[in-house]
């Protein structure tokens, strides 16, 4: 089975043109409606693993397509943080040395 590994709301759109499996890291919601698209015909397979805090998936939401597995958090964020330091955190856990630590951390290799 061939799979792609993404970062990119854009690539995701081309995924789902192309009806292809992915894995993405910490995607952003891609914006189907935008470009005439839908995932409704989309029948291939994408895996969303996203570090939990991160800036995308916080602000933004989830993505719709696919599944999405959540990793632990790695900066953590606590209620008295000040706005400007949780989003520094939130950015830290969006970085690929978080979403690396984060996977061995759940043991996947």
């Amino acid at each position: 089975m061939e799979m792609e590994v993404i970062c990119s709301s854009l690539t995701i759109v081309r995924i789902i043109v192309t009806n292809k499996n992915v894995i993405t890291i910490n995607p952003a919601v891609p914006s189907l409606g935008k470009y005439g698209l839908s995932d409704r015909n989309y029948t291939a397979r994408v895996t969303n693993y996203v570090v939990k805090d991160e800036i995308l998936n916080k602000t933004l939401g989830e993505v719709g397509t696919g599944t999405t597995v959540y990793l632990p958090t790695q900066y953590k964020i606590k209620w008295w943080h000040s706005k400007a330091y949780k989003a520094w955190q939130m950015v830290r856990n969006h970085k690929m040395d978080s979403v690396k630590n984060a996977l061995k951390e759940k043991r996947y290799k």
